[in-house]
């Protein structure tokens, strides 16, 4: 269980993850998660790590919120195949996101990710990152931390505009994935 986590405890840590932006992004978040002891790390996560292992396309012009079909580990029960776009918190604290989405290649227009925290029903874009085009598959990769409240979601909504609906990587359990680590009270 804590295998999974001791990961980020090493502060030389950089996430094997296509297209990671590196140590400077999770540095901050890194930091606050090696404070943590192991007992402290056993009591208070909560793991959860959603993939779609399947193809999927974005379409042009709109965003489309990823959907996941299978989880690798979901301790209390946040994934649900009748909500698929959604991870819906079971218990409240403060939680780290990880969410990562591979477009494959295409020479035009932009691509982007947007981790949302929806609290009370009312969405708070958290994390976003655009890329320019550039003719190879793009990684988008997102952290981001929040205090939420049992029935809050954690969603990835991503967009492009390539003149025609653009798939969407499937890379293991990396493309597309949502991970939520729950890091405090």
């Amino acid at each position: 269980m804590i295998t999974t986590i001791k990961k980020f405890t090493d502060p030389n840590y950089i996430p094997d993850l296509p297209g990671a932006l590196g140590r400077s992004l999770y540095q901050g978040i890194i930091d606050e998660v090696v404070a943590l002891t192991n007992a402290e790390l056993a009591d208070k996560t909560t793991k959860c790590k959603v993939i779609y292992n399947g193809n999927q396309s974005c379409p042009n012009g709109s965003d489309y919120d990823i959907v996941f079909n299978t989880a690798f580990k979901d301790v209390d029960g946040c994934f649900s195949t009748g909500s698929p776009t959604v991870l819906t918190i079971k218990k409240a604290g403060e939680y780290l996101a990880i969410g990562n989405v591979t477009f494959l290649a295409n020479a035009t227009g932009d691509r982007n990710l947007v981790l949302q925290f929806v609290r009370s029903s009312a969405p708070m874009r958290f994390a976003e990152q655009t890329a320019k085009p550039t003719g190879l598959n793009i990684s988008l990769n997102l952290v981001g931390r929040a205090i939420l409240q049992v029935g809050d979601t954690v969603k990835l909504t991503a967009f492009q505009n390539t003149g025609g609906s653009l798939g969407i990587l499937v890379a293991g359990e990396y493309s597309p994935s949502l991970t939520l680590i729950r890091i405090g009270d």
